[in-house]
């Protein structure tokens, strides 16, 4: 991995991954083409130039094995967490290399399709502009995409390109919108403030935890990307990933 910076900032990409997830527990271990889905998280964030290391913070023995066999260093902890980033929060206190990072990227384990070039852009938002808190990703819609899909997250985004809001519901005409791929290059100073901060009463109704830091007058900017990323929430979506990476093989291997 190139280092980005390496006498201003050490960035981390931390990656929660719990066992129980809500609507597909064990959804880490699932495999996806053979090989287990935190496997292929691991491999993506270690390919990131910007990427000083990979450390996946888990409650899961199962899940830490495999991330270790994948490449990562790994943290677990039983303690209980109401959300990724309180996960991580975790990772810093109990991990003294964690602990040392000033830029943490929030790398979803539920991700496997997101090219390692995403984080990276991510990551060299934040040089790009000191006013930036925090660089999230954002994605056109797609053909397929349907506005009323509550699971689809809308980043409303203002012409500096900086989030105005992130809703479920449909985008009202005229307001600039993108599709919300939840990674969080976030400085230091400013997700320490975050997870010390409690729970929005807009974060607690959307269940959007990027409601809270908005509402702290943290600065998120916005990086789109064009991506094949798929969020797997469901066995159906780990089909649906299974299909873009079979696709993309018989791209590279096609005359």
């Amino acid at each position: 991995m190139e280092v980005l910076r390496r006498d201003l900032a050490l960035v981390l990409a931390a990656i929660p991954a719990r066992y129980a997830a809500t609507r597909f527990p064990g959804k880490a271990l699932a495999e996806i083409l053979g090989r287990p889905m935190i496997a292929w998280v691991v491999e993506l964030a270690s390919r990131a130039e910007t990427v000083d290391e990979v450390i996946v913070i888990t409650d899961s023995a199962a899940i830490a094995g495999v991330a270790e066999t994948a490449g990562a260093k790994v943290v677990t902890s039983e303690r209980p967490a109401t959300s990724g980033s309180d996960r991580i929060a975790q990772l810093l206190e109990l991990d003294p290399a964690a602990g040392r990072a000033t830029v943490i990227v929030n790398v979803q384990g539920d991700e496997p399709l997101l090219e390692p070039a995403a984080i990276d852009a991510a990551v060299r938002a934040l040089d790009a502009d000191p006013q930036v808190d925090i660089a999230t990703l954002v994605r056109p819609f797609r053909a397929d995409d349907r506005a009323d899909d509550s699971d689809l997250v809308k980043a409303v985004i203002g012409e500096d390109g900086r989030a105005l809001g992130f809703q479920r519901a449909p985008v009202s005409n005229g307001e600039a919108s993108r599709v919300h791929i939840g990674l969080y290059a976030y400085r230091r100073s400013a997700f320490d403030r975050f997870v010390a901060a409690p729970p929005s009463k807009s974060e607690l109704a959307e269940q959007l935890e990027q409601l809270r830091v908005l509402e702290l007058g943290l600065v998120i900017q916005c990086v789109e990307v064009e991506t094949a990323a798929i969020g797997v929430d469901t066995p159906a979506d780990l089909r649906r990933v299974e299909a873009v990476l079979r696709h993309l093989d018989a791209e590279r291997i096609s005359p």
